[in-house]
């Protein structure tokens, strides 16, 4: 029991060590750039790391999460839910000696870093814990692009938009639709233990508060393009009505233009001969 603890600490120690390393390498690197900056680029590569890894363990490792939750820890999930561990206790210290995230992310943090604990203490839960991390982390790359779009000034191009839509399209079909499904399944299943489905339940509520305030955005978002849009559209039938007003009224079509050209200089023509 004894060795297990050692054991599971050492690797988690590790972890963090490895996610603080990478960190303070990039910033010796690119020493320009702000912490926040650093801190998102290993954000980047930890979730396109664990999502590696998580989806490796429920696709082909298995167990299957939808039909075989609560039972012991495989090897690959071990190693996933350590690897993961030691980013998010990076990321919480991070986030608070540096005070730029609310209380939802804190708590966030805070819930994650409780049910991977348990799941490394306990010797289960793995199944269902490394399906939430595929599910959660799967998204994060777009959401870190997105800050570096707008940090670099590109927001407005035309790959931002699609990273923005991907971004919110990927949340909400893995965490809320394929989430919500997960979840009835696991808590219909015999097999998981209160504490099991008390923390299923914690991420799942966080999963809504993140989505609820993408959902706003999105709103903000869109209301205000198609407000731009539709300001532009006035602008222009006003500017084709002042062309119209200006030509007495019609615009004359090309036959109509030809004949006034023709009438206009023959009248010049017999003007001059007078």
């Amino acid at each position: 029991m004894v060795s297990a603890l050692v054991e599971i600490g050492l690797g988690v120690i590790t972890c963090l060590i490895m996610w603080t390393a990478l960190y303070h390498l990039m910033r010796f690197v690119r020493s320009s750039k702000t912490s926040e900056w650093h801190c998102r680029w290993v954000t980047m590569i930890h979730a396109a790391t664990v999502t590696i890894l998580s989806g490796y363990c429920g696709f082909i490792d298995g167990p299957w999460p939808f039909t075989d939750p609560g039972g012991p820890n495989t090897h690959w999930q071990t190693i996933t839910v350590t690897v993961c561990l030691g980013y998010f206790i990076f990321d919480l210290t991070w986030c608070l000696y540096n005070k730029t995230e609310g209380p939802v992310m804190l708590l966030h943090h805070i819930l994650s870093i409780f049910g991977m604990t348990m799941t490394l203490l306990c010797g289960k839960y793995g199944t269902e814990m490394t399906a939430a991390i595929f599910g959660s982390e799967i998204s994060n790359p777009f959401l870190q692009m997105r800050w570096f779009i707008k940090e670099t000034g590109n927001y407005q191009t035309w790959y931002a938009e699609i990273n923005d839509a991907l971004f919110m399209s990927l949340f909400g079909f893995m965490r809320i639709g394929v989430g919500s499904y997960l979840l009835y399944t696991y808590l219909n299943h015999p097999r998981p233990d209160s504490l099991g489905r008390f923390g299923a339940l914690a991420l799942y509520a966080i999963s809504w508060i993140f989505w609820m305030g993408i959902c706003r955005y999105a709103v903000r978002k869109y209301m205000k393009k198609y407000k731009a849009m539709k300001a532009r559209t006035v602008e222009s039938e006003h500017e084709k009505k002042n062309g119209r007003c200006k030509n007495g009224g019609v615009e004359p079509s090309g036959f109509d233009r030809e004949q006034v050209a023709t009438v206009t200089n023959g009248h010049a023509t017999k003007s001059k001969a007078e």
